[in-house]
């Protein structure tokens, strides 16, 4: 659940750590990249016990759930709640849910102040945050459909692309400027700073895997709007 939330992996691999030995286990090694999580630890009786779980949601960015569950794993580690509390609390953060209006309305500000900002003007910046509206209703409704990230932002940036190349030849806007707002709603601006941060940390492999991730991602974007753009002829 940290790793869907955007968590870089050696917070996980502490986290996973400190949960075990708040369990009983006398020795344990965790090894988390984005994709897969093995745990291996020795218990109390000396019995060595391994499992490995498969990653195959879609991550995102979500750090107010992503605090939530890093305090959940302090607090019991630092003996607050007990297990019961702990695993209760545990499966309420599995059912947790965002506030949608938020994050609207915080897509909404962020496009229309991007393209203002980029030399776009004032209609410019009302058109983005139109365009934002449907650029976070498509993540949240058609997200899931599509667990590919590549594919869901190549086809996501291709039909807002058309849509604003379109808006903007009727009502003689400036699409670029657009375009440039509404694009930083699906850069993967977090993901890639993780890459980097693994990378500095030691987490080399981790580290690689997620930035060559990034990077298709945000060649993705790229080729969906240059696409719509080549199609319309702006």
């Amino acid at each position: 659940m940290m790793i869907e939330s955007g968590a870089e992996v050696n917070r996980v691999e502490d986290s996973l750590t400190r949960l075990g030995l708040s369990y009983g286990a006398s020795k344990i090694n965790v090894y988390a990249v984005t994709g897969h999580i093995i745990i291996s630890l020795i218990d109390t009786n000396g019995i060595t016990h391994t499992q490995l779980r498969r990653i195959e949601s879609v991550a995102c960015t979500d750090f107010s759930r992503l605090e939530k569950l890093n305090g959940l794993s302090r607090e019991k580690c630092s003996g607050k709640i007990d297990e019961t509390q702990f695993e209760e609390s545990f499966d309420s953060l599995k059912e947790y849910n965002p506030n949608q209006l938020k994050l609207y309305i915080g897509s909404m500000l962020a496009a229309g102040a991007f393209a203002v900002f980029f030399g776009g003007t004032v209609l410019d910046g009302l058109a983005a945050v139109f365009f934002a509206v449907l650029i976070y209703f498509m993540q949240s409704k058609f997200r899931r459909f599509c667990p590919n990230t590549i594919i869901f932002n190549l086809i996501t940036s291709f039909l807002v692309g058309i849509c604003i190349c379109f808006t903007a030849q009727i009502f003689k806007l400036n699409a670029d400027k657009i375009i440039i707002g509404d694009i930083m709603l699906l850069i993967p601006g977090i993901a890639f700073t993780n890459s980097i941060r693994n990378l500095l940390v030691g987490d080399t492999n981790t580290g690689v895997i997620r930035m060559v991730e990034t990077i298709l991602w945000a060649a993705s974007l790229a080729l969906g709007f240059v696409l719509s753009m080549t199609l319309i002829g702006v």
